[in-house]
């Protein structure tokens, strides 16, 4: 049931955001260059627009979801200590709900364009 509302979320979210993204394409600070990229890469479900960390150590244990484009963790977070990141992924593998990633899209918007998956 997470998964499917994951993706109806990421479906939703970037067709409102592709329709919007000739306006949100000026307010985004740099990079932005992947930004349209980005778009249909969710939109198609090759991508999500959040997932893990890739430096959780731990990330095979989580429940499969495709590469995001954000992550809700701070850097902050991966430098400090492995076990806060993997706190964090579990807590948001195990309490998902898709206003989660509204929270942490909204938090995080200037980076929708970014190409790499770091933070």
């Amino acid at each position: 049931a997470s998964l499917r509302a994951k993706r109806i979320y990421d479906f939703v979210s970037s067709s409102l955001l592709l329709i919007i993204s000739p306006v949100l394409y000026f307010f985004l600070s740099s990079p932005r260059s992947a930004l349209w990229k980005n778009l249909f890469a969710v939109w198609t479900g090759e991508k999500t627009w959040v997932s893990y960390h890739p430096a959780d150590p731990m990330i095979h244990s989580l429940p499969p979801i495709p590469q995001g484009i954000l992550h809700p963790v701070y850097q902050e977070d991966v430098v400090s200590s492995p076990r806060r990141l993997e706190h964090i992924h579990y807590v948001y593998a195990r309490d998902y709900h898709w206003t989660t990633d509204l929270s942490i899209m909204a938090s995080q918007l200037n980076r929708i364009g970014q190409t790499n998956v770091a933070l």
